[in-house]
């Protein structure tokens, strides 16, 4: 339509500055783009955006960090084009390109570049500096890092590894031929996926890892061996360690985009390769990682079987974060709560949302202040779900009847976690269970 011969269906842009005067270059640009690409509705409407399903924020860093300054994004196909210039960046994600239209929009991706780069030096030097926000904060392993969660003040005193998904996540395929030796399939590498042990007639799961991790972290170890041990599985782990192994936090928190992203290219290169389908996969993930599988699902149009959100993280996230967890990433997701409200979302994300023992503390956990203990629980019931089931919940009227220990109970309770997982048995809402103090956590 219009310039080109295929509808960018959304086009967006905004400034993180909360100036909203600074808003106006910005919109007069985009709405360029509209008026030659066609019909794209209107999503632009002061300093966020109207219908965040429709975007979600790159998390490709380079020299800077903001990750909402500036994204103009067009959502049709597979094939996305991120620009990166300092601060800024810009995301177009289109179906087969004819010619001439990439072009144009390269065109306007500048102007808005141009004018973001303004908007954003003008902020710069009408706001007063942005407090600093310091938290604990435990990687999947349970140690514990000091974070700042101002973005506007990095530290400089460390050197921040580049990051580039497409490149530098690597993908770990143990199968129970291989469950202790994994081999690595490269992205549309072709020979390394047939050289491996990925079996077409088994189910395939992800598990992706949260902030200060890598592939070999516990998290993953657990619930790999989890699945292997409940029968045979395709599972791949998600080693975005590169990009999650840094000391300032923001910096991890905005990859989570990119690294959905190149988890749906993967798939689709394996959907490509062997002809499995969609609906045979499933993603866990923990934390960030939680974030990061809701990504991915997106990237997929939802049409994966099962994502499972195991305490998603909430520093630096919101209901309004573009590019969190939603109950529309897959056909079904289930969130699971064990540290609600400090270093995990608290409000349901899931068609299903979970909250164990309450969601913010966990039994066996002792004076657990920092959460890190409650945190890493989520894994920990997944991962015995998923090989012995149990887990019974009830589910009630609404979280705020958790949130104050007034359940009451709504219809049939259902089991949380668990392998094959809830999908298709019209388990929505939000649940409550008990668990023990030490493993075995489930009371039945």
């Amino acid at each position: 339509e219009g310039l080109c011969d295929f509808c960018f269906r959304t086009t967006t842009a905004t400034v993180a500055t909360g100036d909203a005067k600074l808003h106006s270059p910005i919109k007069s640009a985009a709405s360029k783009i509209r008026s030659s690409i066609g019909n794209a509705p209107e999503l632009i409407s002061g300093d966020r955006f109207d219908k965040p399903r429709f975007d979600r924020v790159s998390g490709h860093t380079g020299t800077g960090l903001l990750p909402e300054a500036l994204s103009t994004w067009g959502r049709v196909g597979y094939k996305t084009t991120i620009l990166n210039i300092g601060l800024l960046s810009v995301r177009l994600q289109q179906s087969p390109i004819p010619g001439g239209c990439l072009e144009t929009m390269y065109k306007y991706a500048a102007v808005l570049l141009l004018l973001g780069l303004a908007a954003t030096a003008r902020a710069a030097s009408l706001s007063a500096p942005a407090p600093d926000q310091w938290m604990l904060i435990p990687d999947g392993n349970g140690r514990l890092h000091l974070a700042n969660l101002n973005p506007y003040n990095i530290d400089e005193t460390v050197p921040e590894p580049h990051f580039t998904a497409a490149t530098d996540t690597i993908f770990r395929l143990y199968t129970r031929a291989n469950r202790n030796t994994p081999q690595v399939v490269g992205l549309n590498d072709a020979g390394s996926l047939s050289a491996s042990n990925f079996n077409t007639a088994h189910p395939t799961r992800f598990i992706i890892h949260g902030w200060n991790n890598d592939g070999f972290s516990e998290v993953n170890m657990i619930l790999k061996d989890a699945w292997l041990d409940r029968g045979d599985f395709n599972v791949i782990t998600v080693d975005w360690g590169v990009g999650a192994q840094t000391i300032n936090y923001p910096f991890a928190r905005a990859r989570v985009g990119a690294v959905g992203n190149v988890v749906s290219t993967f798939i689709n290169f394996l959907q490509a390769n062997t002809g499995i389908s969609f609906a045979s996969i499933s993603i866990a993930g923990h934390s960030l990682g939680a974030h990061a599988a809701g990504n991915a699902g997106f990237f997929q149009f939802g049409r994966l079987n099962t994502i499972f959100g195991m305490d998603p993280a909430l520093p630096l996230f919101s209901l309004d974060s573009t590019d969190r967890l939603t109950l529309n990433d897959a056909q079904y997701v289930e969130s699971i709560h064990t540290n609600a409200g400090l270093l995990g979302f608290d409000l349901p994300l899931g068609q299903a949302s979970f909250y164990p023992n309450g969601g913010r503390t966990q039994p066996g956990c002792g004076v657990d202040i920092t959460g890190a203990c409650a945190h890493g629980r989520a894994y920990e019931f997944l991962a015995e779900s998923i090989v012995s089931g149990g887990f019974t919940s009830v589910r009630c009227g609404s979280y705020d009847e958790i949130l104050t220990g007034n359940c009451s109970v709504q219809g049939p309770s259902r089991p949380m976690g668990g392998e094959p997982s809830n999908f298709g048995t019209g388990t929505e809402g939000a649940f409550t269970l008990t668990t023990r103090a030490a493993a075995p956590f489930s009371l039945g």
